[in-house]
């Protein structure tokens, strides 16, 4: 059987069959029609998501339809994110490559190819741009994390399966700090990992649980200007802020429909001003909040 692991909260699937259309078995009712996967908030940006993340991207008329469309469109998956030109990078966790967008949601074009050779993948689960010439990727069936130009060509890579420091069990998330530092979201291993640029492992912070500090499932994973990072915990539906050396700076959340309350929390970003934006998976909503999760709207 060719299948893909299931998300958290999802049943399993044939590899390149459509993904089933996720229960409200919240009582909120899923959104339809050819924007159902974009909310527009707080100009001048719009907030696009696949199925589950979220990128800023810089405020064009008719852009964020364009660019909810184009994803929809190509059937791809996972993680989104952007250089300071406005150009969106996709990871197609199914495709296994990266597929490029202008500002406008026009396609320009994809590298990688399926494999474990440098600059491949197998199920790339998320991407994060370091200014404008340097992309890392979560290759999660390969256990390791890639960079590569913008263009696809490979530099560098780190990971393999296990426990120890470096070493991943279905790693997730990535962000990449003001400073350079790559975090990533160490899902099984309950943990955040962090790096620096050359891939040397620095610290790392969590444990599995459900308390403060603790995780069920880290997904999503962002920094903002201070360095501050933010994890969303998919099952255990919070959301918490950390140093970068890992104390617990705040928390907030918990399952339930309430704003300001989860059911699957797993995108996650930041924008200029430090304000949070959360993909609220199984409510189909996104949520805005103040730095420290104070709720703002959805």
């Amino acid at each position: 059987c060719a299948c893909r692991k299931p998300e958290p909260g999802l049943p399993p699937r044939r590899l390149g069959q459509p993904p089933p259309r996720p229960l409200a078995r919240t009582g909120v009712e899923p959104p339809s029609g050819p924007d159902a996967n974009l909310r527009g908030i707080a100009a001048p940006t719009h907030v696009v998501h696949g199925r589950h993340d979220v990128a800023l991207v810089p405020e064009h008329r008719h852009a964020g339809r364009r660019l909810a469309r184009a994803v929809r469109r190509a059937e791809l998956r996972r993680g989104v994110s952007t250089t300071p030109d406005g150009t969106l990078y996709v990871a197609d966790s199914f495709g296994d490559r990266v597929v490029l967008f202008d500002s406008t949601g026009v396609f320009l074009r994809q590298w990688g190819t399926t494999g474990s050779a440098p600059g491949q993948f197998d199920y790339p689960l998320d991407i994060e741009c370091s200014g404008a010439s340097v992309v890392y990727v979560v290759d999660n069936d390969n256990l390791r994390i890639q960079k590569l130009t913008t263009d696809g060509a490979p530099l560098l890579a780190w990971g393999s399966f296990g426990v120890d420091p470096g070493q991943f069990v279905e790693p997730w998330g990535l962000g990449v700090g003001p400073d350079g530092s790559v975090y990533v979201a160490d899902w099984f291993n309950g943990r955040i990992q962090r790096f620096t640029a050359g891939g040397v492992y620095l610290n790392e912070w969590g444990g599995q649980g459900l308390g403060p500090g603790l995780f069920q499932s880290p997904i999503g994973i962002t920094t903002d200007a201070a360095g501050s990072v933010f994890v969303s915990d998919g099952t255990g539906n919070w959301v918490q802020k950390f140093s970068p050396q890992g104390e617990l700076l705040a928390r907030w959340g918990g399952p339930g429909t309430a704003p300001g309350q989860f059911h699957n929390a797993f995108g996650i970003a930041c924008d200029a001003q430090g304000n949070v934006y959360v993909a609220d998976h199984h409510n189909f909503r996104m949520q805005k909040f103040t730095n420290d999760g104070v709720f703002l709207t959805m």
